[in-house]
């Protein structure tokens, strides 16, 4: 397994304040008109027909969590909305299998590692007969740092998307861009099943197994809070 270490805690709050500064002008863009957003139909993000998606989806769902399943989805589903926004084309195949399967580590045991490398590794497993080395290099970057901020923006477009979809997903990191329509549209039809509080649970207990995996720092510094402010979240 590749190492993955925590970002140092300067270093992350560097990267969190350029995000902040960032949204704050797309904010501003947004109210003079002057940013690109508005509704996205909902063919636009729609599952795609194929027997490999049809694959990963009962593989997805064999394997994951209910409320994990539904993430997964949802991810997906703002992750096209946004590349949609943006005007942005990515391998509909990769980027399905990679947003259905980039959680799988928060069930396993990371004694020793970090959940985001379990994984990758495992997905790539499930996934290595009918991907080729390419699209198994792309699904495997996608799951590794779909949560490395500061770093999934610059990297493939397939992982910049999971990213995005995924941070709207579990703390409205950017769910300021899209329609709120079709933020009502996709918890409707991908129900949260109390995704939050799962969530915050199973990386509590990965962070017990390894107390420095990689998502450790972003969580000292308070990011399960912000995730309970989620406009989802129910008490």
């Amino acid at each position: 397994m590749k190492a993955l270490k925590a970002p140092s805690k300067c270093g992350l709050i560097k990267n969190l304040v350029k995000h902040e500064v960032h949204e704050t002008f797309y904010k501003a863009k947004k109210l003079l008109g002057s940013s690109r957003g508005g509704y996205i139909s909902v063919k636009d993000w729609e599952i795609p027909k194929s027997d490999r998606v049809s694959n990963i989806l009962k593989l997805a769902k064999d394997l994951n969590h209910p409320a994990l399943f539904n993430h997964g989805l949802r991810s997906y589903s703002f992750g096209k909305i946004m590349m949609s926004i943006a005007g942005e084309r990515v391998d509909e195949e990769v980027f399905f299998a990679g947003s259905l399967l980039h959680d799988l580590g928060l069930m396993r045991n990371c004694t020793g590692t970090t959940f985001e490398v379990v994984g990758a590794d495992e997905a790539c497993g499930h996934c290595k007969d009918t991907f080729n080395k390419k699209e198994l290099e792309i699904l495997h970057e996608m799951i590794l740092l779909h949560d490395a901020v500061g770093q999934a923006e610059n990297k493939n477009k397939e992982l910049k998307y999971l990213h995005y979809g995924a941070g709207i997903d579990v703390a409205d990191l950017w769910s300021h861009r899209i329609d709120v329509k079709n933020y009502n549209e996709v918890f409707q039809k991908y129900p949260s099943l109390d995704h939050i509080n799962i969530m915050i649970l199973l990386m509590k207990k990965r962070l017990s197994e390894n107390p420095n995996m990689h998502l450790s720092t972003l969580m000292s510094l308070g990011f399960t809070q912000k995730m309970r402010r989620h406009k989802s979240f129910k008490l």
